[in-house]
């Protein structure tokens, strides 16, 4: 049984289009399936709880990402450049969005954090173009520098807390 998979293992692999994952996975590495271009959806089983660093970045077919119910981190650059990513279900567990983890994920349209989000990093959101709407969690204390640059449809942005960091620049 596969329990992990590990940094870069498919990473490159551009013909790669569906992936169907063991039960027993519980990590996806580092740039585990960076730019593979033909991958266009992943459903992430829920016995998964980590993923690394940059491990969807430029998989640019993909349209539909279910992430497990156990993450509660999505790392630095996770979904970068994956340009025709449409959908995301986000797990009521998450707490924490990295550095760039949407940034130039130029079709995503709504998305909505869940109530145990802390913290948004830095240019998380940088580039979605056609972004119109986010509803920030209730637990959300920080959003980073930069966080919805160049969203430039955004027209609803929702929060119902008292923020104790707001980052310069967030809409230019």
């Amino acid at each position: 049984k596969v329990s992990e998979i590990r940094n870069s293992t498919f990473s490159n692999c551009r013909k790669l289009r569906k992936i169907k994952m063991s039960k027993s996975c519980t990590r996806i590495g580092d740039e585990a399936f960076l730019n593979c271009m033909d991958l266009s959806e992943i459903s992430i089983p829920d016995s998964v709880t980590s993923l690394g660093i940059n491990c969807f970045k430029d998989c640019v077919s993909l349209k539909t990402v279910k992430l497990s119910e156990n993450i509660k981190s999505l790392p630095d650059n996770t979904f970068e450049n994956c340009t025709s990513l449409e959908t995301v279900v986000l797990p009521k567990s998450l707490e924490h969005m990295g550095t760039e983890c949407f940034s130039g994920c130029v079709n995503l349209k709504n998305i909505i954090l869940p109530d145990k989000v802390r913290s948004i990093g830095e240019k998380a959101f940088h580039r979605c173009e056609n972004l119109t709407n986010i509803k920030l969690s209730k637990e959300l204390t920080y959003i980073g520098n930069y966080a919805f640059s160049n969203c430039n449809k955004l027209t609803s942005l929702q929060f119902e807390n008292d923020l104790s960091y707001v980052g310069a620049a967030l809409f230019p």
